[in-house]
Order: structure tokens, then C-alpha cells, then sequence
């Protein structure tokens, strides 16, 4: 037991110095922004007619050329939607706005709007014997625009699993509002949960990463149940080869990339949603339906698809792409290692 304890510490001191590396290369890569001084100095000017005092400010130019602002203020009534007007006006285009609190201090990000997005919508339902949902799911923007879908399944049920899939994905979501890259945060998150070993705190973790610029679409999958993608009626499953968080100090998660093109659908499911249902989900999906439907069907067939009685948590994310920009369709349909078509 003592040398199986000593291999694993090894194990988290290797993975840990990997990951300080990674990290400190891509803060290097991030510094090649390009900062813009002439639209900085109208932001100074648009917080000093608003009276807000600031901790800094700048405004940037990401490399697909968009422009992202940055205000850090302690100040309790921020004059959010009156900044995000007058700086569209005077960078003559539509800017956005999220903002993070980092204790006594809120991060204000605008960033311009991006060619791509996504519409969704998020349900969970807890399995009928448990009070609490042992599923947890997120949709949230970072500073850029860039969009993440999110689910995490604890291992069990109820308010243990509870707990461990929620401090999953708020963790992630906290690794990633400050900028920290996508790969990066769940390996930080997978030697966190490896510190609670003794507690068994481990959680399946499911991400969509859409890159608002490019359209680039990332399924990245720990542990997790499949995903589904519907592209002009034909639904492939993406699937994974990897172990949750918290069980491995160098497990690594499934990735499975391709090209969104408007109007893609994307489900992201826990595993207490039943393979049966997948060509049901299929013929759903060929009525181009909003989102809010997508769940409201799937859950209303759900116990008919378990036979009759349905026995754990159920989270499901649908999702469309939307885009501002024309994309040629490839005739080549795209298809990944770990995916099946469903047909």
C-alpha cells in the first residue's frame, strides 16, 4: 500500500509540473495580443464620464481581429449595459458583456460579437428514490465569447454524487473564467479531485467547447456518457475511452474536434438517459425543433424508453449552431475516431 501511495504522489508531482509548463507556454502565447492604446485610452474616457473608478483597463484585438475590453472594479453598482452601449458607439460595432467576480474584485469582459453561437437549453431531473440530482450541468461564455456546454455525473446518487458533480463543473467554470485553456482546466481539475481520493470524489465530466471565431466545435469527454451530433438528418454518437476525474493523476480525456456548420445539433446527455432513446432523439431532431423542445420531448419519453420506471438522474443539453458567416458545406461528411452514425 505504501509503495502503490508513493507511486501515485509521483504521479500528481509529475502531472502537476506537465501542467505548470503547459500553463506558462500559454500565457507566453497570449501575450502576442495586440493591445490597443487609441481605443484604451476611449475606454478611460467612457469610465471617467460614467464615475466609475477602475483597478485597470484595456482594450485588445484577438487574432481573428475582434475586439475584447477588460475593466476590473470593486465598485458595487457597475453601470454595465451604459459601457457596453457607449463602447459599441465608439468602436462602431456590437459588443457584448459577461462578468466574473474574483472576490473584492469584478472582472468586466466586452467582447465583440462573434461569427458563431450557440442557442441551448439545459434539464436536469433527479431519479425519483433521490432528493438531490446527481447530475449537474452549466452553459456559460468566457471573456471572448467563446462558449462551453457542460455536464458532470458523481459516481452514485443522490447528495454524495451531488456534491462531487457540482464542484466539478463550478471548478471548471472557475478555471476557465480566468482565461485558463480548456485542456488545462481539466487537467488542473482531474489532480484537485485526485487530493480527495480518500473520499472517493470522483465525477464523469462532459464539455462542448464551441470557438466563436472559427467554428471549430471540441467534444472533450471524461468518463462521460456519448454525445449526439445531427448534421442534415444524419446523427453520429461520439463516445469516449476515458476515466472519470479524480481516479488517474495522468488520466486523459477523449477530444473529438470537427467544423460546425449552421444549424448543427448538438446533445450532450448523462448516462441515465437510455441508448433506446437515440433514434427517438433522431426522428425529433429531423423537425428542426427549438432547443426547449428537444428536452421537453426526450423527458416526456424517457420512462417509456427505461420500461416503464426510470432509475437514475437524467441531464440533457441541446444545442444549435448559429452563424453570422456563410460556410461551404463539405460534401465529406466528418467523422471521428470514437463515433458511430446512428441511422
Amino acid at each position: 500500500m505504501q509503495n502503490t501511495a508513493l507511486l501515485q504522489s509521483r504521479g500528481m508531482m509529475l502531472e502537476s509540473l506537465h501542467l505548470l509548463e503547459h500553463l506558462t507556454a500559454d500565457s507566453a502565447r497570449r501575450r502576442a495580443m495586440s493591445c490597443c492604446d487609441s481605443e484604451t485610452a476611449v475606454l478611460k474616457n467612457i469610465l471617467l464620464r460614467c464615475a466609475v473608478s477602475d483597478e485597470g483597463c484595456f482594450v485588445s484585438r484577438l487574432r481573428s481581429g475582434r475586439y475584447i475590453a477588460e475593466v476590473y472594479s470593486g465598485k458595487e453598482e457597475f453601470p454595465l449595459a451604459t459601457i457596453q452601449e457607449l463602447l459599441s458607439r465608439h468602436l462602431d460595432t456590437e459588443m457584448k458583456a459577461v462578468s466574473f467576480s474574483h472576490r473584492n474584485l469584478t472582472r468586466y469582459c466586452f467582447y465583440e460579437v462573434p461569427a458563431w453561437h450557440l442557442e441551448y437549453a439545459v434539464q436536469s431531473r433527479n431519479a425519483p428514490a433521490y432528493e438531490r440530482c446527481g447530475d449537474h450541468a452549466d452553459a456559460f461564455t468566457d471573456a471572448a465569447g467563446n462558449q462551453y456546454l457542460v455536464i458532470s455525473d458523481g459516481m452514485g446518487s443522490g447528495s454524495a454524487a451531488s456534491l462531487a458533480s457540482r464542484i466539478a463543473v463550478k471548478t471548471f467554470r472557475n478555471l476557465t473564467s480566468c482565461d485558463m485553456p480548456l485542456d488545462s482546466a481539466v487537467r488542473l481539475l482531474n489532480v484537485l479531485l485526485m487530493t480527495e481520493t480518500n473520499t472517493e470524489n470522483f465525477a464523469t465530466l462532459d464539455i462542448l467547447f464551441l470557438n466563436a471565431d472559427t467554428g471549430e466545435l471540441t467534444f472533450c469527454k471524461s468518463g462521460s456518457a456519448a454525445s449526439l451530433f445531427c448534421r442534415d438528418n444524419e446523427m453520429q454518437q461520439i463516445t469516449a475511452k476515458s476515466f472519470p476525474l479524480g481516479m488517474m493523476p495522468d488520466a486523459a480525456p477523449s477530444r473529438t474536434k470537427m467544423q460546425a456548420q449552421k444549424g448543427d445539433y448538438l446533445i450532450l446527455l448523462s448516462d441515465g438517459i437510455s441508448e433506446a432513446e437515440y433514434p427517438y432523439i433522431r426522428q425529433i431532431l429531423a423537425q428542426n425543433p427549438e432547443p426547449e423542445q428537444i428536452l421537453k420531448a426526450v423527458f416526456e419519453k424517457a420512462a417509456v424508453f427505461h420500461g416503464g420506471t426510470v432509475r437514475d438522474d437524467m441531464t440533457v443539453i441541446a444545442a444549435r449552431t448559429e452563424s453570422r458567416v456563410s460556410v461551404p458545406v463539405s460534401k465529406k461528411r466528418q467523422h471521428s475516431a470514437d463515433s458511430v452514425t446512428i441511422r
